[in-house]
Parts: C-alpha cells; sequence; structure tokens
C-alpha cells in the first residue's frame, strides 16, 4: 500500500467470532514521512477506539487489544507527508490469549517490585 498525499487513509476490517488479541501493523514507514494507525471496534452506535499509535517519523506503528466478537476496522493515515514506497499494512490475531494480561501494551503491563524475589526450578 502507497500513500499519494498527505492526508490521505486506508481501511482494512474483520469479523473476529471469538476472543482475540488483535495486533495491528503499518511497518517499512518511509523516514521523510509520518503516519499513524488507530484500531476501531464497529457495531451499531459508529466507530469506538481501541488504540492508536502516533509515533512520530517511526518506520513501524503498533496497535493491540485483547477484543470480543464483532467487528474491528485498521485505519492508516498519512499525517505528515506522502511516498510512494509501500508500506506493509494489515494485523495478526491471536486467540491463545496470556490470561494475566489484557494485552501486549508496554502500560498494561503488572509491574514486579523491586524487592520481588523470583524464584523457580530449573531443568
Amino acid at each position: 500500500m502507497t500513500f499519494s498525499a498527505q492526508g490521505q487513509f486506508a481501511c482494512v476490517s474483520t469479523l473476529v467470532e471469538t476472543e482475540t488479541k488483535i495486533k495491528g501493523l503499518l511497518l517499512n514507514i518511509p523516514a521523510e514521512v509520518n503516519y499513524d494507525l488507530f484500531l476501531f471496534k464497529h457495531d451499531e452506535n459508529g466507530l469506538t477506539q481501541l488504540d492508536a499509535s502516533f509515533q512520530a517519523n517511526a518506520a513501524v506503528e503498533k496497535t493491540f487489544a485483547k477484543v470480543q466478537p464483532g467487528a474491528y476496522v485498521l485505519v492508516a493515515q498519512a499525517t505528515q507527508g506522502a511516498s510512494a514506497d509501500p508500506v506493509v499494512f494489515g494485523w495478526q490475531g491471536y486467540t491463545q490469549i496470556d490470561s494475566q494480561e489484557a494485552n501486549d501494551r508496554f502500560e498494561q503491563r503488572t509491574p514486579l517490585s523491586t524487592n520481588a524475589v523470583i524464584q523457580g526450578e530449573s531443568g
């Protein structure tokens, strides 16, 4: 996929049939432009934003969400500049979900206290 002008956007949608962790991806973004990525849930009320990635001049933008069955839309937008160089735009879905975390975002991690002791057995 390519953007030919600043302000353009592209969308892909999917229908999820079981609880799934969705990772939206926008890869190989050229250095001279800025593209953003958004993940929305679509229902009878319209679109609800679940996540977004706004890393200035990044080569990669990612979104994450643990979602229930329903329709979801991934949107990429050329927010600064445009390039004829193609980017990879799409998503991955995972149904094997870690029960300890809602998703893989740093902001939702479970911090380990500084005085915690990790124990276990090897081999």
